[in-house]
């Protein structure tokens, strides 16, 4: 079983946490709201286009928790222990009662340091990173794109956090 994750911008924890309630989570995806008679005895499904409801990107290879910290070390120069201590790497916001699904808050540190990313050290970040266990069998274009699309989200509304969804 895989997990995918979603990088997702939200005003605060209460916030986040509604992203459990929308079908395919904070980016949405087309749901059947309805029938429709279509004949006599036919009906078809009437599929209604929910679409993002927060900015984020989808990424099926980066964790929110180890990856994460690992890419918080190598930004910040804070020791991998250092950043699993802080209270917010990692923490459950909210999750469904069977835990197929949850949203976990990502450090402000790690907001803040992203922000700071320049493109002409994307390439040595993605490598450096690639290098982590964790991400050891990871397509180093990939990482480039997952930094990128961490980045741009960071440095989005200042005043929303930076989140992660979690779906089984």
């Amino acid at each position: 079983m895989s997990t995918d994750y979603v990088y997702f911008l939200a005003d605060d924890d209460a916030a986040a946490a509604e992203a459990l309630t929308r079908p395919g989570g904070p980016l949405g995806w087309p749901e059947v709201t309805g029938q429709r008679k279509t004949g006599l005895f036919r009906k078809e499904p009437v599929v209604t286009e929910l679409g993002p409801g927060y900015p984020g990107f989808a990424t099926p290879a980066v964790d929110p928790v180890v990856a994460l910290g690992t890419l918080a070390e190598l930004l910040t120069g804070v020791d991998y222990d250092a950043v699993q201590d802080d209270p917010r790497h990692g923490a459950e916001v909210a999750s469904t009662p069977t835990g197929d699904r949850m949203v976990l808050a990502v450090t402000d540190s790690l907001r803040e340091a992203l922000t700071a990313v320049e493109d002409s050290r994307i390439a040595e970040l993605a490598e450096a990173w690639g290098r982590t266990e964790e991400l050891e069998h990871a397509d180093p274009a990939d990482l480039r794109e997952v930094l990128r699309g961490l980045r741009e989200l960071a440095r989005g509304d200042a005043r929303a956090r930076l989140y992660a969804y979690l779906a089984a």
